[in-house]
């Protein structure tokens, strides 16, 4: 599943997002969630948005981190306890931040971010619809080899994870120096849209990756929140 945040470039902003769906936990070691590039004030390198499940599995918090490259599985957490999740109601709350860059889509800042539901079974809860992202996906024929007869028993099939696995980000729509916007401050703002959408993502080969060390939490919020985006792989 995707969504998408439009964010308010240059000024402090608390985000919520909703997918309306349970997350999937693969990892109690965290990175079950992954984001697009974006930059934050004081920070002069691109980030990312990831999570670090507590021991209930119902919530967790959430952190910034830093790849040398998004092919790279060797992450350096940046900043902790910057959010919260909560894996059972499919929210995503971001504490105030001020972001200022990320990926354009549109016209429009937006910080994509994906995870696997818990069922294959999604609902497009409430305001949420479903939308395939046919420009944004790849797909991958495989043959059906039970029902075309060259293995009927079975025997030999192999099945394929339900669950994304390999890289700890989202790839594509880096943000360059050049598209920072130095300056700006100000109280925080809500941005909100409810377009839904899924899509899928290539295979990559599994990798290994260190783990944030910070135990679960988040620090102290104010202001305002705001949601927007699709669904989708």
């Amino acid at each position: 599943m995707r969504r998408d945040i439009r964010v308010t470039l240059n000024t402090f902003a608390e985000y919520q997002i909703g997918f309306g769906n349970e997350f999937h936990i693969k990892n109690m070691s965290g990175y079950n969630i992954k984001s697009s590039a974006f930059r934050i004030a004081g920070i002069q390198q691109n980030v990312y948005l990831s999570d670090l499940p507590d021991t209930n599995r119902l919530t967790g918090s959430l952190f910034f981190f830093a790849v040398p490259s998004p092919n790279s599985t060797s992450p350096t957490v940046i900043r902790r306890n910057v959010g919260k999740i909560d894996y059972k109601k499919g929210i995503i709350t971001l504490n105030p931040v001020n972001i200022q860059a990320g990926k354009i889509k549109d016209g429009q800042t937006i910080i994509e971010i994906s995870t696997s539901p818990l069922s294959n079974d999604v609902v497009g809860l409430q305001d949420l619809y479903l939308q395939l992202d046919i420009s944004n996906s790849i797909f991958d024929m495989v043959v059906d080899n039970i029902s075309s007869g060259l293995d009927p028993s079975a025997s030999t099939y192999i099945s394929s994870s339900s669950y994304a696995n390999g890289l700890l980000v989202r790839p594509g729509g880096l943000v360059e120096p050049s598209t920072i916007v130095t300056g700006g401050t100000g109280t925080p703002t809500t941005s909100t849209t409810s377009t839904v959408s899924t899509t899928s993502t290539p295979s990559v080969a599994a990798g290994t990756y260190s783990a944030p060390t910070s135990s679960s939490g988040s620090s102290g919020s104010s202001g305002s929140s705001g949601s927007s985006g699709s669904f989708g792989y």
